[in-house]
């Protein structure tokens, strides 16, 4: 019988195909944790300063939580937070307002540990708002 030089064939084959012929991947970097409270002091071209506070729950790398604003002119607002945040810290959210007829705002910011900074911009809205802010992790 021929068995012996099929089984080495077979065997030469196989271990061919089994060669390790791709360089080593490298991991995927993971998004940073932005999960928890944050808040700060803020500054817009329509009430001011004032202070921005935000409730964050992060699964990988979506965003989801509550936002409020207070204003010494006393416009304050709130609603939901949504939005994400890449590997290299860079965080875009959609703040919606609870009460129906205020502007929504798109934010953007820049983390790097317990700290964020950015800017946010009201849109669908007939005021043109912008505004600044820096924010701690509590």
């Amino acid at each position: 019988m021929r068995v012996l030089p099929v089984v080495a064939l077979v065997i030469a084959v196989l271990g061919a195909s089994c060669g390790d012929d791709k360089s080593p991947s490298s991991p995927t970097p993971a998004v940073p944790n932005v999960a928890g409270n944050w808040a700060g002091p803020s500054s817009d071209n329509s009430s001011g300063p004032g202070r921005i506070a935000l409730s964050v729950a992060q699964s990988g790398s979506a965003l989801s939580g509550t936002w409020a604003s207070t204003f010494n002119t006393g416009y304050n607002n709130g609603g939901a937070l949504s939005g994400s945040i890449n590997v290299n810290g860079s965080m875009t959210v959609t703040l919606t307002p609870s009460v129906p007829t205020s502007c929504p705002f798109n934010a953007t910011a820049n983390v790097s540990g317990n700290q964020a900074s950015g800017t946010y911009a009201a849109f669908n809205c007939s005021s043109a708002v912008t505004g600044t802010f820096t924010l701690t992790r509590q």
